[in-house]
């Protein structure tokens, strides 16, 4: 027993030895694995977010360019001086240098397949859109004035805002590849804390303080992930941001469009030219209406950044409502509707922002009118009281329209979104009125609530507390 017990401590010790080895294997592998996962998430990451905030510097600027070359366009048709003239032209060529010289940059960078496609249908609006402002150019230069308006108005406007559109789908590709890769990171951080987790189990203590620094290692690499994360958080709102500013500059050349096409209608209307008059109230049609979504584009931006302040005050409920239906009311004539007002009870005075909560029922109305012809709308305004005393205003709007299928009514609060194609083709529509009206009650501390059946028509509910407190928007908040 006793030559046993050095033998056995012996053994012990190969054992110990043999134990701390492998734990120390363990160890190194470990320290590797995370060393390498670490560095390699990092390295992923900051490529992904240098290529998204170069390629989103450079679409920003492409599109300033169109807007500028616009209006510097528009300059040159109204300037006289030969001197002022000279510089409008040096900084219009200059700008298309530097747009050639930031597509030139784009194309160089890595793009996915669908980005090459979308950058394909680009090009040729780009050559489009530069041909027609060279033609105009040379009308102008001619002093052709009224053949330079004609290049204008009908080619080099639509034109670049075709540009600026696919700009701005690339802007949107941008932000989903962007989440699409930090999730594939994500992924890949996770399968690794789970091999490195069922590493540290089979080892001893040492294991332990091995699955110790494993997870302050993977605590580490979380930050990583959530600090670019963060960064693509801020690059979004600088990409609201830039959409709320570049609403409010095409607002000039638009303005320009219809006051140009008022004042042709007026000379028109002095000439007695029927056709023309025709043409252009057509024109001003497509302007104001264009003028009613760069406005909702604008709030919608202003929610997304952050930047949208309500202004509340006292109104009262029921002049606001007959107000909205007076505004409705030629639709609903258009399409042989009646409406029927119904006021559950006696609504008295509300506190919120008045033209959101009128724009917000303007919206329903106006789509209960061009979804049901030769049908009932109804309108009903009441009271509720909720738990805890606090007071909402319900106003229900329904109509025996068309109706909305279960499974579509998920589809109705997304920006620019139609429940088919078809539906759009026939009826128009951006699909940003119900969107506005459901950020607009959120905003107001209550909501918008839809429900429908096809062919059995649909019914809107906008719920608002009768003293709603203002408050500045946040897209993060509300999500």
């Amino acid at each position: 027993m006793r030559e046993l017990i050095p033998a056995l401590t012996q053994n012990s010790k190969y054992v110990l030895c043999a134990g701390f080895g492998t734990i120390l294997a363990l160890s190194i592998m470990l320290t590797f694995i995370w060393h390498s996962n670490v560095d390699e998430t990092s390295l992923k990451i900051d490529t992904i977010v240098n290529i998204h905030n170069e390629k989103t510097m450079l679409l920003s600027n492409m599109r300033d360019i169109v807007r500028t070359r616009i209006l510097s366009i528009h300059r040159l048709r109204l300037l006289k001086n030969p001197f002022e003239i000279d510089q409008e032209i040096d900084k219009f060529s200059r700008l298309g240098s530097e747009f050639t010289e930031n597509r030139l940059k784009f194309v160089e960078l890595p793009m996915n397949k669908m980005e090459k496609n979308l950058w394909k249908q680009t090009l040729p609006l780009i050559k489009i859109g530069e041909n027609a402002q060279n033609n105009a150019l040379e009308l102008i230069d001619q002093k052709n004035y009224i053949s330079a308006d004609h290049v204008l108005f009908d080619y080099v406007i639509p034109a670049q805002s075709n540009v600026m559109m696919q700009l701005t789908s690339f802007l949107d590709l941008q932000r989903n590849a962007s989440k699409e890769a930090v999730s594939g990171i994500t992924i890949e951080n996770k399968n690794t804390l789970y091999t490195t987790t069922v590493l540290g189990t089979v080892i001893t203590f040492i294991g332990i303080l091995i699955a110790t620094l494993s997870i302050r290692r993977t605590s580490h690499a979380e930050i990583v992930v959530t600090r670019a994360s963060k960064t693509t958080r801020q690059a979004n709102r600088l990409k609201s941001g830039f959409i709320a500013k570049m609403s409010h500059e095409l607002r000039t050349p638009l303005n320009a469009i219809i006051g140009f096409s008022e004042v042709l209608e007026e000379d028109a209307l002095e000439s007695k030219n029927d056709l023309y008059v025709k043409d252009l109230k057509k024109i001003q049609f497509a302007g104001h209406n264009l003028l009613a979504i760069i406005n909702s584009m604008l709030d919608i931006s202003k929610i997304e950044a952050g930047n949208f302040t309500l202004h509340p005050h006292e109104f009262s409920v029921q002049q606001m409502i007959n107000e909205a239906l007076t505004t409705i009311d030629p639709l609903a004539v258009k399409n042989n509707n009646t409406i029927k007002l119904h006021f559950t009870e006696e609504t008295g005075l509300m506190y919120a922002d008045e033209s959101r909560v009128r724009q917000s029922l303007l919206n329903l109305l106006n789509n209960a009118c061009k979804f049901c012809q030769n049908g009932v709308i109804s309108l009903e305004v009441g009271k509720i009281i909720e738990p805890g005393n606090k007071e909402y205003i319900h106003i229900k709007v329904s109509d025996t329209g068309i109706g909305i299928e279960h499974e579509q009514l998920k589809k109705l609060f997304q920006p620019f979104s139609q429940i088919d194609t078809s539906i759009n083709r026939r009826y128009g529509g951006a699909g940003l009125g119900l969107v506005l009206a459901k950020r607009f009650c959120g905003l107001m501390g209550g909501d918008l609530f839809a429900r429908s059946q096809k062919g059995m028509g649909s019914t809107f509910t906008i719920k608002l507390p009768m003293n709603s407190q203002p408050e500045t928007s946040s897209l993060n908040q509300q999500q």
